[in-house]
């Protein structure tokens, strides 16, 4: 996988020559990512924690082993060679969430632990796992629960801002301030639209066809333990 970033005579005085979008290195690796999960669903994988966990564990030490267990296919960049461990990390979460409690404690402890270990060679797993633990149990707070948007549209200005703020380079010269903040307004407007004309489609799209597998899966069931699987199942797809 090896995103092409740069176009001839594009940007060419801008401090970042010839590239057009660099956040799109991600792109290869978080589809990756998602055709490996949806394989595993189908496979029925998801039925058996105990299985899901030692994947995901296997996942996530890879960096350590030099990524000869799981994921010899990727690049030996380390960014890149971190985003499957985050990602599993997240399947755990998500495959836990009933039981795990993410409180301040925790957090407290999680970046204690990340200073204790500042100068491991694994250090960053204490890094990530404390941040994104951060992260979500601040997405849990009273405040920001009142407050979050009906739209997500955080996806739309990562893709979006980097050209953005090369045009802005390229076309304007007022100063960092004005070209970051002029940036932001159309990457939140680029967001938006590309919230409701693409990613949420897109969605919709992904949710019927995973209740399509869902009623594949069933129609394999004993009439007896169909209405409890299908309960589970639907709650899985669309925990609204």
């Amino acid at each position: 996988m090896h995103p092409v970033f740069k176009l001839p005579n594009v940007f060419l005085n801008n401090p970042y020559k010839d590239v057009v979008n660099g956040a799109i290195w991600t792109l290869p690796y978080e589809v990756g990512a998602y055709l490996i999960l949806l394989a595993l669903y189908m496979m029925g994988t998801f039925k058996n924690k105990s299985i899901t966990l030692f994947i995901s564990t296997a996942i996530i030490l890879d960096p350590l082993l030099g990524n000869k267990l799981a994921l010899t296919w990727l690049s030996q960049n380390k960014e890149a060679t971190l985003l499957a461990p985050c990602f599993a990390l997240g399947v755990i979460f998500a495959l836990y969430k009933d039981k795990i409690e993410i409180c301040p404690n925790s957090i407290l402890g999680s970046w204690m632990l990340y200073l204790l270990f500042h100068s491991s060679t694994y250090n960053f797993y204490f890094f990530y796992f404390a941040l994104f633990s951060s992260i979500l149990y601040l997405s849990t707070t009273r405040i920001l629960l009142k407050y979050r948007p009906s739209v997500d549209i955080s996806y739309g200005v990562y893709l979006w801002g980097f050209p953005v703020q090369q045009m802005m380079a390229a076309t304007f010269n007022y100063g960092v301030w004005f070209n970051q903040i002029i940036s932001l307004i159309i990457s939140i407007c680029l967001g938006f639209l590309s919230w409701h004309l693409i990613e949420k489609r897109f969605m919709n799209i992904g949710r019927r066809f995973a209740k399509s597998l869902a009623a594949v899966r069933m129609s394999n069931v004993p009439l007896v333990a169909r209405t409890s699987l299908a309960a589970e199942e639907l709650q899985q797809i669309d925990p609204s």
